[in-house]
C-alpha cells in the first residue's frame, strides 16, 4: 500500500511531498518530525498500547499538522444481508453472549456441510464493514 501511495503521488507530480514510513508506532517514530499529515488506518486495534502509539503519532506532526485515524467500528459481516443466511448471521452475532437455538445450529451446519448452501460454493459472499475516521489538528 505504501508503494501504491508513493506511485500515485509521483503520477500527480507530488512525489517530492510524500514520504512514507512503515514502523511500529508503539515503539516511537525516531527521526520523524514536522509531518503535515499522519494517517493510521485499521492499525490501532492491533496494538497493545494504542495510547502510546497515538502519542508518538502526534509527536510526529508539525504544529497545525493533521492526524487521521480510521478504524473498523464493529465486526465485519460476510453473508448477504437479505434472506435467511444474513438473518442467521445477525442472530449469531446477537447470540455471542448467549445460546444459539437448534434451528440456527442446523442452518450453520448447512453453511459448512459441502452442500449447495455451503459458503465454499456461494458466489454472493462479500466482506461488509464500516469504519469510523477521527481527525485532529496539532495545536499551532
Amino acid at each position: 500500500m505504501l508503494e501504491r501511495l508513493v506511485s500515485a503521488a509521483r503520477e500527480r507530480g507530488l512525489g517530492d511531498r510524500v514520504r512514507t514510513l512503515e514502523a511500529d508506532a508503539g515503539a516511537g517514530l525516531p527521526g520523524v518530525a514536522d509531518a503535515d499529515l499522519v494517517w493510521a488506518s485499521a492499525s490501532l486495534h492491533h496494538l497493545d498500547d494504542p495510547a502510546t502509539a497515538l502519542a508518538a503519532l502526534r509527536a510526529a506532526l508539525r504544529p497545525g499538522g493533521l492526524l487521521a485515524v480510521a478504524e473498523v467500528d464493529g465486526m465485519p459481516s460476510f453473508l448477504p444481508p437479505d434472506g435467511a443466511p444474513g438473518e442467521l448471521e445477525a442472530r449469531c452475532r446477537a447470540a455471542l453472549d448467549g445460546r444459539v437455538d437448534a434451528d440456527d445450529l442446523a442452518a450453520l451446519d448447512r453453511l459448512i456441510d459441502g452442500g449447495p448452501e455451503d459458503v465454499r460454493h456461494r458466489d454472493d459472499l462479500v466482506v461488509r464493514s464500516t469504519r469510523r475516521t477521527w481527525m485532529a489538528r496539532r495545536p499551532a
